[in-house]
């Protein structure tokens, strides 16, 4: 998010996150919009990840006799096509995920975890046709073979010096594993298992939450300190860093894997039996911009983020003459981070420019900014595709910086103190971002739609039609 981004080389920042492509704009054109006008642009990894989030939030708010996680994700990677192979999906998965990046995901390590995903795909098609028959006994065998395949499969996932590459495929199959085991327990109530069996599964399930949940959390935190420490400090060009390059890394990870991770909770059978609504209202941060409290104080690697907001800005004042002096979001009593009403960063002076018809102009998607040493100038972009006057002129050429992510919009700000230098002005910022469809959607992306109607016709139809009613 910067006019002159850090150096972070992208086949070593690969090596740190094992994916990208989260639509991050930076001064050029987003990732997702050069793959939008590609042939391939359906499998863009853009619209993958927003598949995975789709599909996890529905099937935990779907009526669970008739759908579930495996039902609902595990279906996304049975193929379409007759001639297909059985892993089709997952490579074009990890197309998606290797387009976006320089160091891919290379076939010597695909091939070996290729046949446990072929696996996967056969025992998911034998599951969903399973449970068109009623049968408890089937059923139950069905999913004793698959937690089976599971269980001794997903160490090679997990492979050493691979962790952070292959995380892009641990977690879509630790999704699966542990939507199995939900599936299993909520199966085995309806149908009549055996009390001791439904609970070995709830253990096992509850064992799975934990272990994946510690070990997705130990690489995301390995790579986190990786990159601080390949990203030090410095007065000048890098004066952004660690920060920098640690959001940009944290809000990519979250974007594509977290948000499942952070679903993950909600699957426990003991805590949620049934359907139940999850509402994701995480925020995205963007890398720091301008200095941290004016480069007079050390830079830490993380900072401490307020509990989110929970109502959207209703109004924004801009500050400013030669510099961005300051701005101001507001929002409904009590709505904001930590609860406040209003966020205030920088100073008190220059000139004032309020937009009170936030939410009427579809939201802002995305924050236009130039900035050095302190943010030198910023304007909004909005959901109605207009564009706010901008504050700031210090005659600075380069082309401004969008910050944005796809399917988000702006929640909130972190201000990093004032530039005494420039007269008190706004020194940084990190600015915030939320889903814009943070529940379980009522509808799915048509893609989407069409690939699980290929595969699962009637019961796709009958747990959205329960799924809606409940």
């Amino acid at each position: 998010m910067m006019l002159r981004p850090p150096v972070l080389n992208r086949r070593r920042f690969l090596g740190l996150a094992a994916l990208g492509g989260t639509g991050l704009a930076l001064p050029t054109t987003s990732l997702a919009q050069h793959l939008e006008a590609a042939p391939t642009a359906t499998f863009d990894g853009d619209w993958w990840w927003g598949a995975f989030r789709a599909l996890t939030l529905k099937a935990l708010a779907a009526v669970p006799e008739v759908g579930g996680i495996l039902s609902f994700f595990g279906g996304l990677f049975i193929p379409t096509h007759l001639f297909d192979s059985e892993d089709a999906q997952w490579r074009q998965y990890i197309d998606a995920v290797n387009r976006i990046v320089d160091q891919k995901l290379d076939d010597a390590i695909y091939l070996q975890v290729q046949a446990s995903l072929v696996g996967f795909t056969r025992t998911t098609r034998l599951f969903l046709s399973a449970l068109q028959t009623g049968d408890a006994q089937h059923i139950r065998s069905v999913i004793d073979a698959m937690n089976v395949s599971f269980t001794a499969s997903i160490q090679g996932f997990m492979l050493k010096g691979h962790e952070a590459r292959l995380l892009p495929l641990f977690v879509p199959v630790a999704n699966l594993h542990l939507g199995l085991l939900r599936q299993a327990v909520q199966q085995g109530h309806r149908r009549g298992f055996p009390a001791a069996v439904i609970l070995d599964y709830q253990a096992q399930l509850q064992s799975g939450i934990a272990d994946y949940g510690a070990y997705y959390d130990a690489v995301v935190e390995q790579q986190l300190q990786a990159t601080a420490k390949a990203h030090p400090h410095d007065g000048g060009r890098h004066r952004n860093e660690p920060l920098a390059s640690v959001y940009t890394l944290r809000s990519q990870l979250q974007i594509s894997l977290g948000d499942m991770r952070d679903c993950w909770a909600y699957f426990d059978t003991a805590r949620y039996p049934d359907a139940i609504q999850v509402r994701l209202d995480r925020e995205l941060f963007s890398m720091l911009i301008g200095s941290y409290y004016d480069d007079r104080v050390p830079e830490p690697a993380t900072v401490t983020l307020p509990v989110p907001p929970t109502g959207p800005i209703r109004s924004i004042t801009l500050q400013g003459y030669v510099f961005v002096d300051g701005l101001t979001l507001s929002y409904a009593a009590g709505q904001g981070p930590d609860r406040v009403d209003a966020v205030h960063v920088g100073g008190a002076g220059g000139a004032f420019f309020s937009i009170d018809d936030i939410v009427e102009r579809g939201h802002v998607r995305a924050v236009l900014v130039q900035h050095g040493y302190a943010v030198d100038r910023l304007g909004l972009e909005y959901g109605d595709g207009t564009l706010s006057g901008t504050v700031g002129n210090t005659g600075n050429q380069d082309p401004a910086a969008r910050l944005a992510f796809p399917g988000h919009h702006l929640s909130s700000v972190i201000g990093f103190g004032t530039a005494a230098g420039y007269g008190g002005v706004l020194s940084g910022c990190m600015f915030g971002f939320q889903l814009d469809e943070p529940s379980a959607p009522v509808a799915f992306d048509r893609r989407v739609q069409d690939r699980l109607q290929r595969v699962w016709p009637s019961g796709l139809q009958a747990a959205l039609r329960r799924s809606a009613q409940g």
